[in-house]
């Protein structure tokens, strides 16, 4: 096995399975429960927004924090955090992590002012926040709304939009879902939902909680940078989404079948060039189709229009009549010629180019509305725009195609019939694996980039050039540099420069929290005496020392430092490095360790040794984190 693929599926394996859902505990152990999550879905420029509103409940009998883990959909960015008291909103404050928890720890200890509602949205991990409100009242009620901003996935034609894969506890609500998007389907686990509406998710461990949106059939790109911020590295965001169908399908069409029956291609040619027809006469239901054998004279094999059925019929035991000879001049003249009444009309000549010196190849082409396409048997499949014969195609608006094998018929046959991909697809300044993109795909760039970027698409359909520009918008710079940190690509920014990225983006960070309070909040009379402080939730963020949070029951006495030997350690034994770590905990394990600034033999002696040691059963935390 592969060291990397071992690594990820031992990590995978360590992470307990709430590590996968939002987790809901409470810290006085009240009984408190969500009673309501509902999500309004919007889509704008290739950015997925998440309006999640979410009322806490208490059946207890004295208030408690709520406090929970909150798992994000793929790629997602914390914007924003409000808090409800009675019919009004207050909106949320981005502020350094240290900032906000101390607010926050004074406005939830013991004091003797009246109780309001703090709220505070914290960095846990990429894929994970820290959510506290404090005071759920006792037979009462708290509701808060926090923002995400997430790059929306296409997928065949569709944004394919995931929320949280699981919600199995017992404490957590259902899940609502209003998506807002003017012009589009919406279809909620393969149900067909009404824009706008509210509808119930799936519910339980089970539950796929797959959203899919199909806008109008349009040809799109999105580009975001974060060169606003002043970094020392500039990186960018771009998406070309192919709309489902590039063209429509000929209606009614006639269509001539030109069968090169040459020696040279022989029985196997035949029979290859009939599965070739079959497959691209399968999408055209309703045309009318005539065969012709070309070789030294021409021979039309039906003699009238047959329909699909009909064809189908005679293809199962019509052999051809090799002979010598490739006149695929008669062919092209004899087809045009049945054709030329006709409209929409097709002409499929097949040859293998073996084709007499005597034909000048520069007077085939002929400027008309019958499409006419070149299929080279032999050849690999793949357009060949610089072959003598691309110019019969072309003066048509066909093209001229290695046919490839019967395999590539059932893939690409109806590129013939009408296009169904872009070629020769070239984005200007960012890098492409491929140079072709079907209907329904997309292409997303998302890293560094360090020349300016244009981000023009330009490209081929049939042998109609396409041209687009990227969509530039501001929301779109601001998404991408807050996934900067979603996507954990911030590691090679200093601390400033991380700081200055997230208060640019406005988004969530390991170095920024969101606090919500009402106006002139003061300590609660009724609060929570935390002893020897928060257990070093936020504040220990940057700086402070080995202090982590734990998700879960909270303890008045001191708690254990079990890794402060290793600290000391690893800096006697590497004197003038350091660095920041990150350790995770539930109950007594340890299932991650994640270095938070450039890696040096400081920090991967931290590293290993964490990794080695063998927490006590004293350990009861249900989730904790420490910051060395």
């Amino acid at each position: 096995m592969h060291p990397i693929t071992f690594i990820v599926l031992f990590a995978a394996l360590l992470y307990p399975p709430f590590a996968q859902a939002d987790w809901l505990d409470s810290t006085l152990g009240q009984p408190v429960h969500e009673a309501s999550h509902h999500v309004t879905l919007s889509l704008n420029e290739g950015i997925a927004t998440y309006k999640v509103q979410r009322t806490f409940a208490n059946t207890g009998e004295i208030p408690d924090e709520a406090v929970m883990l909150v798992n994000l959909p793929e790629g997602a960015a914390a914007s924003g955090l409000r808090i409800r008291a009675g019919k009004v909103w207050y909106e949320g404050e981005l502020l350094k992590r240290d900032v906000a928890a101390r607010r926050y720890e004074e406005l939830t200890g013991m004091g003797v002012a009246d109780l309001r509602d703090p709220a505070l949205l914290a960095w846990s991990s990429t894929d994970t926040l820290e959510l506290h409100v404090f005071p759920v009242p006792a037979m009462g009620t708290a509701t808060l709304e926090y923002t995400l901003v997430a790059p929306a996935k296409w997928d065949d034609g569709e944004w394919l939009i995931d929320y949280a894969p699981s919600d199995d506890a017992e404490n957590l609500a259902p899940i609502t879902l209003s998506v807002e998007c003017e012009k589009c389907s919406v279809e909620v686990e393969g149900r067909l939902v009404g824009a706008f509406g509210p509808t119930a998710l799936g519910h339980g461990p089970e539950a796929e909680r797959q959203i899919r949106i199909t806008p109008p059939n349009e040809l799109a790109m999105y580009f975001g940078t974060t060169r606003f911020a002043a970094l020392s590295a500039t990186h960018a965001y771009h998406q070309v989404a192919v709309p489902k169908r590039l063209s429509d399908s000929p209606v009614a069409p006639k269509v001539v079948f030109l069968v090169d029956a040459s020696y040279s291609v022989g029985a196997r040619g035949i029979q290859t060039q009939i599965e070739w027809i079959l497959s691209i006469a399968s999408h055209m239901p309703d045309g009318l189709f005539k065969l012709v054998e070309v070789g030294r004279e021409i021979y039309d094999v039906t003699q009238t229009y047959y329909s699909l059925p009909e064809l189908q019929e005679l293809l199962a035991t019509w052999t051809a009549d090799l002979t010598n000879g490739s006149n695929l001049d008669l062919g092209l003249e004899y087809a045009r010629f049945a054709l030329k009444d006709e409209s929409p009309a097709y002409i499929f000549a097949f040859t293998d180019d073996y084709l007499k010196r005597a034909i000048n190849t520069e007077k085939l082409p002929v400027k008309s509305e019958i499409t006419t396409q070149i299929l080279l048997i032999g050849e690999s499949w793949g357009r060949q725009d610089e072959h003598r014969l691309a110019q019969v195609s072309k003066a048509t608006g066909g093209i001229l195609v290695g046919m490839g094998s019967v395999a590539d018929a059932e893939t690409y046959a109806e590129h013939l019939v009408r296009p169904i991909m872009l070629e020769d697809v070239n984005i200007e300044d960012i890098p492409m694996e491929t140079n072709i993109l079907m209907e329904g795909e997309s292409h997303r760039f998302f890293g560094r980039l360090d020349t300016p970027v244009t981000g023009i698409l330009s490209a081929k359909l049939w042998h109609d050039e396409v041209k687009l520009s990227p969509r530039r918008h501001v929301d779109l710079d601001r998404a991408t540099a807050g996934w900067m940190f979603s996507h954990d690509e911030y590691h090679h920014l200093s601390e400033k420069e991380q700081i200055r990225l997230a208060f640019a983006a406005g988004v969530v960070s390991p170095h920024t929290s969101y606090l919500a309070i009402e106006p002139g909040v003061r300590p609660s009379k009724q609060g929570i005496d935390r002893g020897m402080g928060m257990g070093g939730f936020g504040a220990s963020g940057v700086g402070y020392g080995s202090s982590g949070l734990a998700i879960g029951r909270s303890s008045t006495h001191e708690r254990p430092d079990f890794f402060s030997k290793i600290v000391g350690s690893c800096a006697a034994a590497f004197p003038g490095e350091n660095g920041k770590i990150e350790v995770h905990t539930t109950i007594h394990e340890i299932v991650d360790v994640i270095v938070q600034s450039p890696e040096n033999q400081y920090t991967q002696c931290v590293s290993e040794d964490v990794w080695a040691t063998r927490l006590p059963t004293s350990a009861v935390e249900t989730y904790a984190v420490y910051r060395l």
